[in-house]
């Protein structure tokens, strides 16, 4: 959350093994929404950002 503030990131994602979802996350009084993508779908999919 911190480098995505100081980075002035609009999306962040986290790479996993099974989870596909979008939630609102607060890390000391940050808050964002953070999108959880299985590693296998990032890859096969050019319209993800970071791809």
């Amino acid at each position: 959350m911190i480098a995505g503030r100081d980075c002035a990131c609009k999306k962040r994602i986290i790479l996993t093994m099974d989870d596909d979802q979008t939630k609102t996350e607060e890390w000391f009084g940050i808050k964002g929404d953070i999108q959880y993508i299985p590693l296998w779908k990032w890859l096969q999919r050019p319209d993800i950002p970071g791809t």
